[in-house]
């Protein structure tokens, strides 16, 4: 049992030696005990020691516990610019706290957060090595869910001052920092990932409700809608996810006025569901017309464009397109 490895390896901070630190460590790696999918925190807490007079760098007291739901949640993120994590160095910081851990906590710098407020997410800059070394001693039961440690939160977007951020703290491994060019191809990569769960919040808190519950033929599902435009790089059209959406409203509203006319649906077997959302105004979410191809290759608000949409009647296929000007 893990009290029973506990209660072996740990009596007094101050009597560790390697043999039963070893142990510790090897349990360590193994136990999974505190780590559940039920998260105690959802955000970033914790008690504020200082705040800079321009409000820009914020030092907190949190728990360690806080910090592993964050990261589990994503609301913290480790860059792939992070130096590899070298294992051993892990485990010579474990035994460097059991020896004494008020001097570690004291002599180590806090770790170093960057918060992206446009994603609000966290982006860990420095201290990796420390973040593992707590999550393998709360694992191992050696500290408890409130063990505090100190962070340092810096509040900004702008890449080239994170990239300045990680020099400064990666100044020990000159050899091994990435290029301005190696980090920006990783950061392309994390701020996609980060604009694509912002592109679907924003359009699921809108629009969601015009879309089916179901897989079916004629309307789209909200997750089919949102996966289409990101393979199709929707979103990199434009300079910021509001206006994505912007344009989507506009382009449904053109495309709506000009091909969905009285006389153009009188032509066209709707099913109910069809013409129900037409009638609402919304035509983004049909499966039986071209709206999405016109949506990322042609701007219909100031050219004219060709729509289209399918029927089936009596197991025939139709189709009508018109020229819209």
């Amino acid at each position: 049992m893990i009290e029973d490895v506990f209660e072996e390896c740990v009596s007094e901070y101050d009597i560790f030696n390697e043999t039963k630190l070893n142990k510790l460590i090897e349990h360590s790696k193994q136990s999974k005990q505190t780590i559940t999918t039920k998260y105690k925190y959802k955000s970033l807490r914790g008690k504020t020691k200082y705040i800079s007079k321009t409000e820009k760098f914020i030092l907190k007291e949190t728990t360690i516990r806080n910090l592993i739901d964050c990261f589990c949640q994503d609301i913290i993120i480790i860059p792939s610019i992070q130096r590899e994590l070298d294992h051993e160095k892990i485990e010579n910081m474990i035994l460097t706290f059991c020896d004494d851990n008020d001097t570690f906590n004291f002599l180590t710098n806090p770790i170093q957060l960057v918060y992206m407020c446009d994603y609000e997410k966290y982006l860990l800059i420095d201290g990796q090595h420390r973040f593992c070394m707590y999550r393998r001693l709360l694992e191992s039961l050696f500290i408890d869910d409130e063990w505090e440690i100190l962070i340092n939160i810096t509040n900004t977007n702008n890449k080239e001052v994170i990239y300045k951020m990680y020099k400064h703290f990666n100044y020990d491994i000159k050899n091994k920092i990435k290029t301005i060019d190696e980090f920006n191809i990783d950061f392309k990569k994390i701020f996609k990932e980060l604009d694509y769960d912002k592109f679907t919040n924003i359009y699921c808190k809108n629009i969601k409700k015009y879309f089916a519950h179901t897989i079916n033929s004629y309307i789209y599902t909200f997750d089919e809608f949102i996966t289409i435009l990101h393979n199709l790089n929707y979103i990199e059209l434009f300079d910021s996810i509001e206006d994505s959406y912007e344009y989507l409203l506009e382009t449904n509203y053109i495309f709506n006025r000009k091909f969905y006319t009285e006389d153009n649906k009188n032509d066209i077997l709707f099913r109910k569901d069809e013409l129900n959302s037409i009638n609402k105004k919304i035509i983004f979410n049909l499966k039986q017309n071209n709206f999405i191809k016109l949506l990322v290759e042609q701007d219909i608000k100031t050219e004219p464009f060709e729509g289209t949409h399918t029927w089936t009647d009596k197991k025939k296929k139709y189709s009508i397109s018109i020229v819209c000007n």
